[in-house]
């Protein structure tokens, strides 16, 4: 029976989903996620008979110290370390410590920016062996198998002094998929923003079949959505309320709504089986009625995370995201109808930004009035078509650009505006936000006791002076 460490380095609080990467300190929206990937791929070694161990350092606040102290008392045959592009080089300082530990150990990583510029990872670190890509859980539970390295997709290793990248895979039903072994997470280090309650994420689906030119979905979960079945589903939750006393939730998907029938029928579910939780899920604008929308609150849903990005039709066009300005309106005025809680993202520096265009998209925001707005820098992640173009006309600044950077910081410049004039733009946006005496009158209409009010003007508060005073 091997053993295997599973690891968020202490390199920082992230959001560290291989498709969703987001530091936690800066913004507005984000909050601290369970290493539910993680679990799926200690459940799909598990299969294979083998014993695994998730420590998160970064939420349970420990350093690299307890890591060398964990690795001497556990003595794992594999490590698995879960990377973000903006702390890959940090993060595989694990790597390094494991071998001087443990010559014999195999050293792994995941995360997205293995899936495009992987050869400079591997030079970073001398001491990674493998990396995983392309539904990862199967590539790991075939590693832990024993099956020969040159015969399993979706892998990146080292091999006589080359970096071999093999064939991708690509997983079509999910219901495939191991549960993910949560009572290796402490749950207790997972809590709703707003209320402070147990929060978990439940895998609904992957893959987006939009195209926006800026974002890594299509590239690490594909082009086509894939959902796992709602009894699945249904049947997770229940895992979740019966051994875990955990009502809250986060439907992790790309875009929870793209199969409204899929949604329309989990909802039903949920209302029928009397299944009493709390959730959140993110959707674009064009793919939410009302009709989904009242059946989705009557099951348990509060939040809905929506990436507008810009507040110009032009820019929007541009970067084709295939949504227009008034179907976000409209979208938003249906959730405040039905008292459903609205975070929508915008990014500001696309390559065409301008002046006209960033006031057109603060000025949006402003007249949406939802109850949460994240405005972040375009921040250009490899392999996405957004970077090819920026290289081509020469806009990014550096090139090793995301390593220790944050959405807050602008590593690319537009054809109008260079990268501080677009720092203090996205500060300026922030301020008529959340300086506006309408964003709390806003808020107020959301708060449920005297304790909700407490525990939300606190969080707001510490959220907004961290993101002004950074």
């Amino acid at each position: 029976m091997s053993k295997w460490l599973l690891i968020n380095p202490p390199t920082g609080k992230y959001m560290r989903e291989t498709r969703c990467q987001a530091p936690l300190k800066g913004t507005i929206a984000s909050y601290l996620r369970p290493p539910l990937d993680l679990a799926y791929i200690a459940g799909a070694v598990y299969l294979h008979g083998c014993q695994s161990l998730i420590i998160d350092y970064p939420a349970e606040e420990k350093g690299w110290r307890d890591f060398e102290k964990d690795l001497l008392s556990y003595e794992p045959d594999y490590l698995v370390v879960n990377t973000t592009s903006f702390t890959v080089s940090k993060d595989l300082i694990a790597c390094k410590i494991a071998k001087k530990i443990n010559k014999r150990i195999i050293t792994t990583a995941k995360g997205a920016i293995f899936y495009h510029g992987y050869q400079k990872v591997f030079e970073l670190s001398e001491f990674l062996d493998i990396a995983v890509i392309n539904d990862e859980e199967m590539g790991f539970g075939e590693i832990a198998s024993g099956k020969k390295l040159s015969e399993i997709t979706g892998i990146i290793y080292r091999s006589e002094h080359q970096v071999i990248k093999n064939e991708p895979r690509t997983i079509t039903h999910l219901d495939s998929l191991p549960y993910p072994r949560r009572e290796l997470i402490n749950h207790r280090l997972y809590k709703r923003i707003d209320t402070d309650e147990m929060q978990t994420s439940i895998l609904i689906g992957r893959g987006c079949e939009n195209g926006c030119i800026f974002c890594v979905a299509p590239i690490v979960n594909g082009n086509k959505c894939r959902y796992r079945s709602f009894d699945s589903v249904i049947e997770e939750i229940n895992l979740c309320i019966n051994n875990y006393n955990i009502n809250s939730f986060t439907f992790y998907s790309d875009t929870f709504t793209n199969d409204r029938d899929w949604v329309r029928k989990l909802c039903k579910n949920l209302v029928h089986n009397n299944i009493k939780i709390n959730w959140l899920c993110s959707s674009r604008a064009d793919c939410i009625d009302e009709e989904t929308l009242i059946l989705m609150k009557k099951a348990g849903c509060w939040g809905i995370s929506i990436g507008v990005e810009s507040g110009s039709q032009f820019i929007l066009d541009k970067i084709n995201k295939k949504i227009t300005l008034s179907q976000v309106s409209d979208t938003v005025e249906l959730c405040k109808k039905h008292k459903i809680v609205t975070l929508l993202h915008f990014m500001i520096g696309f390559p065409w930004d301008d002046r006209n265009t960033i006031n057109d998209t603060i000025r949006f925001a402003r007249h949406l009035k939802s109850t949460l707005v994240d405005f972040n820098l375009v921040t250009p992640f490899p392999g996405t078509p957004l970077t090819k173009m920026l290289q081509k006309s020469g806009l990014i600044l550096d090139e090793e650009h995301l390593e220790g950077t944050n959405y807050q910081r602008a590593m690319i410049k537009t054809f109008y505006l260079n990268n501080d004039e677009l720092e203090k733009y996205r500060n300026k946006a922030m301020k008529s936000f959340y300086l506006n005496i309408f964003f709390y009158i806003n808020s107020l209409k959301q708060i449920k006791s005297v304790k909700h009010f407490i525990k939300c003007t606190s969080i707001m508060f510490k959220k907004i002076l961290i993101s002004f005073l950074r």
